[in-house]
């Protein structure tokens, strides 16, 4: 996830690129909006882990089989 996440933005280093086409923009926000959502369940998984709380790693887990991906035909 996180050198997936690299990966995309070491493409679109090139703001100008993002910031010109209005559908590039959304899709950016969009896939930003995934990787903090990812992110955040992954983390509270790896707590609870650490921590040994059950209800934690099901909280995480939820979270994460609750992410909606939306998808487009380019």
């Amino acid at each position: 996830h996180e050198s997936a996440m690299e990966s995309y933005q070491d493409a679109t280093e090139d703001e100008k690129i993002v910031k010109k086409d209005k559908s590039i923009k959304a899709q950016d926000k969009e896939i930003k909006k995934l990787q903090k959502e990812i992110n955040s369940a992954l983390t509270m998984i790896r707590k609870g882990y650490k921590a040994k709380d059950k209800n934690e790693i099901q909280k995480g887990r939820q979270s994460l089989s609750n992410i909606n991906v939306k998808t487009t035909n380019a």
